[in-house]
């Protein structure tokens, strides 16, 4: 019911987003493959950073007596130390990934972004017996998430002409 209700309203939305002037979605732009692949790259990182944001603190809260795996059976306030590094580490992977971004291109810099979200998630998947493991993965994504962000507001600009640029930085931005 649900799941049908969002495909109706998904349909309704792509029916009236065609009739405005000034869209706040730009249909027509999703067509040039550019920007259609920058969007994806856009919302896989996203994907990332919500679902480590939700995630993290729920598994390290887990009391580890419940014989689940995993947990470590922290307070809300201690899930700053396991989350604290990721953004201290996205935070320097930025700039550094816009030095990078001019020097050799946007998407050499979003691949290794994004390779360095995709390693960080499988070691945080597979690797999450003690703190310091916990830590190296969240050190990862916070790599990969720097870098890779400072990346796409330069990939989607240089996908689409001047007058479409506000457009397409609502796009990647929504």
């Amino acid at each position: 019911l649900c799941v049908g209700g969002g495909l109706a309203v998904l349909a309704g939305w792509l029916v009236y987003e065609r009739t405005p002037k000034e869209p706040l979605i730009d249909l027509q732009m999703l067509r040039h493959g550019p920007v259609a692949k920058t969007l994806a790259a856009s919302g896989f990182v996203q994907f990332v950073l919500v679902s480590h944001s939700m995630l993290i603190p729920m598994f390290v809260m887990t009391d580890p007596d419940l014989g689940l795996g995993y947990g470590f059976g922290v307070t809300a306030l201690a899930v700053a130390v396991y989350t604290v590094p990721t953004g201290i580490v996205s935070m320097i992977a930025g700039p550094v990934g816009g030095y990078f971004t001019r020097r050799i291109g946007p998407a050499p810099v979003l691949v290794f972004g994004g390779a360095a979200l995709s390693l960080g998630s499988v070691l945080l998947a597979t690797l999450h017996d003690s703190t310091a493991q916990m830590m190296f993965g969240q050190l990862v994504i916070g790599l990969g998430l720097g870098s890779a962000r400072a990346t796409l507001a330069n990939l989607i600009m240089r996908t689409v002409p001047a007058q479409t640029q506000g457009i397409a930085g609502g796009m990647l931005n929504l």
